[in-house]
């Protein structure tokens, strides 16, 4: 049922399991909803661009939207660009087909997963582990800073070795 595909210069990927046509377009107009109203509230927020909002505008606000969204980039926290490109990521997949595939196993992502967040990179169990993981190294990494201690982590170093040489000199 799920295999790994050979892909290229050795580099083996898991198979994509395709979603239904029904359940993609129903993912691609949520996709599409929660990228209209993040540019929506930029646009709100942002005053050379807050008479765009009007409905009554039609397609002039969509290409508006279009246009704008590069300038607004520029405006947005790090959270919004981050949640846009995987929305945008999240839409490509759609295009192509692998949507709702877990990029590391292949395996289907859980419906109550890309319920909550519909650009969803991986199942539930790959995220765990990823996770794990990177709590994993975050731990290791504070071990390794306690054990170096504060001179090796941005301590005067010359003030260091100075007073070393003067208390061995005496």
């Amino acid at each position: 049922m799920y295999g790994l595909l050979i892909r290229g210069r050795g580099q083996i990927r898991p198979e994509v399991v395709s979603m239904n046509k029904k359940d993609s377009k129903k993912y691609e107009k949520i996709l599409e909803e929660k990228k209209k109203q993040i540019i929506t509230e930029l646009l709100r927020d942002n005053e050379d661009y807050s008479g765009l909002s009007d409905e009554s505008m039609g397609d002039l606000v969509d290409q508006a939207y279009k246009m704008a969204e590069k300038d607004l980039i520029f405006g947005m926290s790090q959270n919004e660009k981050a949640t846009l490109q995987m929305i945008d990521a999240a839409l490509e997949r759609i295009t192509d087909g692998s949507f709702g595939s877990c990029i590391a196993c292949g395996q289907e992502i859980e419906s109550k997963r890309l319920e909550i967040m519909p650009y969803a990179l991986k199942c539930i169990k790959c995220k765990t582990a990823e996770e794990k993981e990177t709590m994993h190294m975050s731990q290791q990494s504070e071990s390794l800073q306690q054990y170096i201690g504060d001179d090796a982590l941005g301590g005067d170093s010359d003030e260091s070795s100075d007073i070393g040489i003067s208390d061995s000199l005496d």
